[in-house]
C-alpha cells in the first residue's frame, strides 16, 4: 500500500483541537508541545485509517497479514518514529529508488553487526566493541564515520537494528534488535 502524502490541516484548526480537547479557554496558551501532539496524532489516526483499508485488516491465526506500506511523508514530521508505536511489531526502513554498494569501514560495520545477528538474533552490540572491531579509537569519529553515515544508518535499520543504552549509561551505546526474533522469520537483510 502507498501512502502518497500526508494529510495536514492548517494551524489553526490543530490549535483549535488542541483548545477543544484540553478544555483550555481560547484566550490562554497553550503548554509548549501540546500543538504538536495533536498535530501528530492527528497523523497517526489518518495513517491508520488508511493503511487498515489494506491487508493490516485481515488476520491469520493470531497475527495480521504482512502488509508493506510505503508512506511518504516529511522528514520533520515525527511520523517515523511514531509508526512502531502506532503498529507495534512493524519494520520501518528507508526506501531508496537504487540500492548502493557499501564500502570501507561502513561495510565493514555491517558485516560485523551481520555476523553478531546470524550468531544471537537477540544481542546488543555496544559502540565500543564496534569500534574496537573496525579500530576507530575516537569516539566522535566513529559517530561521524560509521553511526550518522546515511548508509549505515539504513543499513541498521534494515537489519532491524536501533540505538539503545544498555547496563549502567543514561546514554546510547548499543545497537539491539527492535523486534523479538520469530521462530518462522528471516532477520538478516541483504543490505
Amino acid at each position: 500500500m502507498i501512502l502518497a502524502g500526508t494529510y495536514a490541516l492548517p494551524e489553526s484548526q490543530y490549535i483549535g483541537l488542541a483548545h477543544a480537547s484540553t478544555g483550555i479557554p481560547v484566550g490562554d496558551n497553550l503548554p509548549d508541545d501540546l500543538v504538536n501532539e495533536i498535530r501528530l496524532g492527528e497523523h497517526g489516526h489518518n495513517i491508520l485509517q488508511g493503511l487498515c483499508r489494506a491487508s493490516v485488516r485481515g488476520s491469520l491465526g493470531s497475527r495480521c497479514r504482512p502488509c508493506n506500506a510505503y508512506i511518504i511523508a516529511a522528514k520533520g514530521s515525527g511520523i517515523r518514529k511514531a509508526l512502531p508505536t502506532w503498529f507495534p511489531g512493524c519494520k520501518v526502513k528507508t526506501w531508496r529508488p537504487h540500492h548502493k554498494s557499501l564500502q570501507g569501514k561502513v561495510k565493514d560495520a555491517v558485516e560485523y553487526l551481520k555476523r553478531c545477528l546470524v550468531a544471537d538474533p537477540t544481542i546488543a552490540i555496544t559502540f565500543s566493541k564496534l569500534m574496537a572491531v573496525l579500530r576507530i579509537s575516537n569516539k566522535s569519529n566513529f559517530n561521524k564515520m560509521i553511526r550518522k553515515h546515511e548508509d549505515f544508518k539504513e543499513a541498521i535499520e534494515a537489519l532491524g537494528l536501533e540505538e539503545v543504552p544498555i547496563g549502567t549509561s543514561r546514554y546510547l551505546n548499543a545497537f539491539r534488535p527492535v523486534w523479538d526474533p520469530d521462530p518462522d522469520g528471516d532477520y538478516i537483510a541483504d543490505v
